[in-house]
């Protein structure tokens, strides 16, 4: 079980604050299960309710500092995931944000920093899926890769897109 004040990386929302463990007596809520409180770390103020047993959605703790700079050391040796249909593309970036593999996300977007490297030679943009899927996973990468380093996030990104 997660703890108050700790960060975890809860599915597609990514980073969130766990403000708080415990029930909740407000209408809709099941006042026998324990809950956690979460706040996303972009979304200040706001709060996400989900039970701890929770089996429909990934949580997990955020990568430790340790796990942080030993993923930053082997990505120039992560293999790039093949995708070859881009209409199958989307539910595999959202399947791999939704399962919260740091490793599998550092793959995608080494993939999809390759494609925008490539497009760009040519004078051609990614497409705007691919774009969209760059930005997002990068910017859930950064966010956990900079919790874990203790360092700010564009130093992070920086750190993160050099090794790519």
């Amino acid at each position: 079980m997660f703890q108050s004040d700790q960060y975890i990386v809860y599915g597609l929302t990514g980073i969130c604050k766990v403000k708080s463990v415990g029930y909740l007596k407000e209408d809709g809520f099941d006042r026998e299960k324990l809950y956690y409180t979460l706040e996303p770390l972009h979304s200040r103020g706001s709060a996400i309710y989900t039970p701890v047993e929770n089996n429909k959605v990934k949580m997990r703790e955020v990568i430790s500092k340790e796990e942080a700079m030993i993923l930053i050391h082997d990505i120039p040796k992560l293999e790039a995931i093949d995708i070859y249909d881009d209409k199958r593309s989307e539910p595999m970036y959202r399947e791999a944000l939704k399962l919260n593999n740091f490793c599998e996300l550092l793959q995608i977007l080494k993939v999809l920093k390759l494609r925008e490297t490539e497009k760009s030679a040519g004078n051609r943009r990614l497409s705007a899926l691919d774009k969209k899927y760059l930005d997002l996973i990068r910017n859930t990468l950064t966010d956990e890769m900079s919790l874990a380093l203790e360092m700010p996030r564009e130093k992070a990104e920086v750190e993160i897109m050099e090794k790519l």
